[in-house]
């Protein structure tokens, strides 16, 4: 009696859980969802500009959508979308704020699009796109400089210019912590500097992320040289292996350190940006494959994990669950590539896929991703 007990909770909350927020069609229309278009129309009459207006900031948020999802060295190719196109693409606009006179309409309006139909508009013109964003990573921007270890310090230059950086519309989102007294509580500067790992999961459990990147700038002039250098040392923490890497960014004036520290930000940024993408292997045009799989799993937890690593890969559009035990599920996933392409992505999750005698199975290993593929 206890053991069916224990099956009918466990399969009544792995089900729930497989139906969360990894493949969430509310998250789906978030992302294609373009907030704070600003518009400003004058014409013969109000309802005139409000019109203009409208149609005007129908154009601003497809190309924000379009330059969102799809990479730059594609971007000439998409086709453009006139008034009938838009109206098929457009699924509603909302006002956020608006003032008008009898001939001036001024609005800051969000524009909600249709996802399949942006999907269907992209590969009718074989545009290789992705729109499957990352999940935030928090930022912990350390700055050493004359000796003094700064992090949550008001006078924090490197903490204000990744602060700066706008990611609404990037498939990379970061996150920099405001500094409050729960943050500084939850980790000091030292502890940051030094990587360490109790401090680092505090913060990332007050943020409820996952993914950490320790960004430790310092800032130095050579003897004799005006030129400053910032030698920044990343340390990337989350999913796989803890990773470190280092990067020097340099100056043209040591009276001009600001300018230095937000361009080494903003590049950082976008090599984040870059990498998502390339891990991504934008998706091409065409039909999605399926793929029937076991997954065996301990527990709640480890199903929870494998659930939300599925959700980072851009090659699983979707999932449905099939049978349901205690020891696991059979989830057919739908996807994009060759179940090769699609082993490899999974592997850099940490999940593993193996076939035999034309069964698949997929288990959650932990420091998989060590050993996945290189780019070819």
């Amino acid at each position: 009696m206890a053991a069916r007990a224990f099956s009918r909770g466990f399969l009544a909350v792995i089900l729930a859980l497989a139906v969360g927020t990894a493949f969430s069609p509310a998250m789906a229309q978030a992302f294609y969802t373009v907030e704070g278009v600003a518009v400003d129309i004058t014409a013969d009459t109000a309802a005139a500009a409000q019109q203009r207006a409208l149609a005007e900031a129908q154009d601003l948020a497809y190309d924000r959508l379009i330059k969102r999802i799809v990479g730059p060295e594609h971007l000439a190719r998409v086709p453009p979308a006139d008034a009938a196109k838009l109206q098929s693409l457009v699924r509603g606009i909302e006002v956020e704020e608006e003032k008008r006179s009898s001939t001036r309409y001024i609005a800051r309006l969000t524009v909600a699009f249709k996802p399949d139909a942006v999907r269907q508009h992209l590969r009718g013109a074989n545009i290789p796109f992705n729109d499957a964003r990352a999940r935030p990573i928090l930022i912990v921007p350390v700055y050493t400089v004359a000796g003094a270890v700064l992090l949550w310090d008001e006078n924090n230059p490197w903490r204000d210019a990744w602060a700066a950086i706008d990611t609404r519309d990037k498939l990379q989102p970061i996150l920099v912590p405001k500094g409050d007294l729960a943050d500084l509580a939850a980790l000091g500067a030292g502890q940051a500097a030094a990587g360490d790992p109790n401090g680092l999961a505090a913060l990332a459990r007050r943020h409820r992320v996952q993914d950490i990147l320790v960004a430790h700038a310092t800032l130095r002039i050579e003897a004799g040289s005006v030129q400053p250098v910032l030698d920044v040392a990343l340390r990337r923490i989350g999913q796989g292996p803890d990773r470190l890497t280092r990067e020097s960014f340099t100056g043209r004036d040591r009276d001009q350190v600001e300018p230095l520290l937000v361009n080494a930000a903003q590049v950082l940024a976008a090599r984040m940006e870059a990498d998502w993408r390339r891990d991504a292997r934008l998706l091409q045009g065409g039909q999605t494959a399926r793929l029937t799989v076991r997954v065996p799993v301990a527990d709640i937890g480890e199903w929870v994990t494998v659930r939300d690593r599925l959700a980072q890969i851009p090659a699983v559009r979707s999932m449905d669950i099939g049978r349901l035990g205690t020891t696991g599920a059979q989830v057919t996933l739908h996807h994009y590539g060759e179940p090769r392409e699609l082993a490899i992505a999974l592997l850099r999750r940490d999940l593993e896929l193996s076939e035999r005698e034309g069964y698949w199975t997929l288990r959650y290993r932990p420091g998989a991703a060590a050993s996945a593929p290189a780019d070819e």
